[in-house]
Formats: C-alpha cells, structure tokens, sequence
C-alpha cells in the first residue's frame, strides 16, 4: 500500500496576545463569524497551550501537535497544529498553521491494520501446522 502523502489543506490564522483572530485565508473553514471572540471557545487545544505560544520569541522553534481531532465541526478529521510567534509590521501575532493530514493518517492506519491482520494470520497458520 502507497502512502499518500499529499497535504490536501493549509490554512493560516495569526492570533493576537488574547487570541483573537487578526487574519486568516480561510482555505479550510471560514473565520469570519468568529472575530468577536477568542478561539478558546472553539478550540480548548490552543487556550491550554496559549500562555506556551505567548511566551514565544520571533524565530524560536515552532509549537506543534500532532494527530489532533477537534470537536469543531468545520475540522473532520486530523490536523496537524503549529504555533510560531512572527514579526510583522512592528507587531507579534502568534501563526497559528492548520495542517490537513486525515488522509495520510487514515492510510497509515489502514496499513497497521493490515500488518496486524497479516500477523495474527500468520500464526494461526503456524499453529496448525
């Protein structure tokens, strides 16, 4: 089985210090009914790892979670996250990347599935011999 490792979705937002919504291009879901108020609501992940992000420096290592599954409707699936603290026009929003990788972990799930059908199959056939 091929992986396929395509990154089907990206979608950048920086987020002000009380994590607001300052942009975003909203190539996966829409922000725009969502700049009265933080993301916390929406997303519990990024509140618990905020005070992370905002202690960040410009051009530090990157934050990132992997495999996250949200209960946010717009995201089905799993993502990839990652926070930097940026330096744009004299401001420092924090980039908050979302990453769209439900199809390569599906597959690689698929395969471990596959692998442990393959062993268990394997020893039953060793048994009866």
């Amino acid at each position: 089985m091929q992986f396929n490792n395509k990154l089907e979705h990206r979608q950048l937002i920086l987020l002000d210090d009380q994590g607001f919504i300052i942009a975003s291009c909203d190539s996966i879901f829409s922000t725009s009914k969502m700049r009265d108020e933080s993301v916390f609501k929406d997303f519990p992940l990024v509140e618990s790892i905020f005070d992370l992000a905002k202690k960040m420096k410009p051009n530090e290592p990157k934050l990132r979670f992997s495999k996250i599954e949200t209960t946010f409707k717009e995201l089905n699936g799993f993502y990839d996250f990652t926070f930097v603290r940026t330096d744009i026009d004299h401001r420092r929003p924090i980039l908050w990347t979302i990453l769209d990788y439900t199809r390569l972990y599906e597959d690689y799930h698929r395969t471990q599935q596959n692998r442990q059908e393959i062993a268990i199959a394997k020893e039953l056939l060793r048994e009866q011999s």
